[in-house]
This record gives structure tokens, C-alpha cells and sequence, in this order.
């Protein structure tokens, strides 16, 4: 930790104040944190300083994380009964005939195919709300685009989208 504090050391303290809010962002540990908190308390800046300029935390990063801590896990579950609906669409399709197995098996797939819309909606609406919360226009055919292509295309629209809104993550300020 002696040369991470070196380095911190030789930091201006607009630049500490940077890590301080934004450590999350950097992939930085409490620990630099607290030595970048500790190097400001020895040059006369304090967490209550750094609380009233709104320097302490970045609450835009923490709200952001939540929406798309929510969008993560109503995206995870639309995507399993995604799954599972096409999975069981191959199944009826293999076995042409209907008996009440057939029956079952079809009403077990139109619920998952409604749970799928319901999370996906869910989804839809974390990701519009994540978008505004880091002023970030998202294009109304954007919206369009992906509820044409939601369920030919999901099983691709999942990745790209959960890991276009993880990289976002990383540039809240």
C-alpha cells in the first residue's frame, strides 16, 4: 500500500477529490479511498467539506447502480423463460400430436411466454430509467427497434444490452 499512497501523495486534491467520489468507477478499493480521504484530512479538507460540496459520494453512480441492478435481474429472468418458451415451442413442434401432455406442455409455455413479456417490460423500463438517470438520450427508435426484434432476437439482445449499460456504468461522474 506504501506505493499506492506515494502515488496518491502526488496527486492535487481536485485529483484525491476525483478518487474519493469516483473509486467505485476506477475499480479502486475502500483502501484507496481511505487513503486518498486520509491524504485530503492532512492537507485540511475534511468528509464534512467533501459532504456539503457533494464530493463525498457520487449519488448519481449509486442511483444508476440500482436501476440497473434491476434491470439486471428483470433481464436474467426474461431471458430464462425466453429460453424456456422456445425450448418448449421445439418440444410441441417435435411431437406433432396433441394429447394432454401436449395440453399441459402448451399452457406452461403461454405462461412462460407471458412471463417472459412482463420481465421484458420490466427490463424495457429499468433500461429507459437508466438512461435518463445518466442523461443520456437513448432514441425513441432505439425503444422501437427492440420491442420489433424482442423475441426473434433476445437470446442477443441480452448480451449486447447488459453489457453496452456496464460499460456506461463505468463513465457516471
Amino acid at each position: 500500500m506504501s506505493d499506492k499512497t506515494a502515488i496518491l501523495e502526488k496527486f492535487n486534491n481536485d485529483k484525491l477529490i476525483d478518487v474519493v467520489k469516483n473509486y467505485k468507477q476506477y475499480g479502486y478499493d475502500d483502501a484507496i479511498r481511505n487513503t486518498a480521504l486520509a491524504i485530503l484530512r492532512e492537507r485540511g479538507i475534511d468528509k464534512s467539506f467533501l459532504e456539503m460540496t457533494g464530493n463525498l459520494h457520487n449519488s448519481s453512480y449509486e442511483f444508476a447502480k440500482g436501476i440497473y441492478q434491476s434491470y439486471k435481474r428483470n433481464s436474467k429472468i426474461a431471458y430464462m423463460l425466453y429460453v424456456l418458451s422456445v425450448v418448449m415451442f421445439i418440444v410441441e413442434i417435435a411431437h406433432m400430436h396433441f394429447d394432454a401432455f401436449m395440453v399441459v406442455f402448451f399452457l406452461l409455455r403461454v405462461i412462460c411466454f407471458i412471463g417472459f413479456a412482463v420481465f421484458f417490460l420490466l427490463s424495457v423500463i429499468n433500461q429507459t430509467q437508466f438512461y435518463k438517470s445518466i442523461k443520456k438520450d437513448q432514441g425513441a427508435g432505439d425503444i422501437f427497434l427492440y420491442f420489433i426484434l424482442a423475441f426473434p432476437l433476445y437470446i442477443i439482445m441480452y448480451f449486447v444490452y447488459k453489457n453496452q449499460m456496464a460499460e456506461e456504468m463505468h463513465l457516471i461522474k
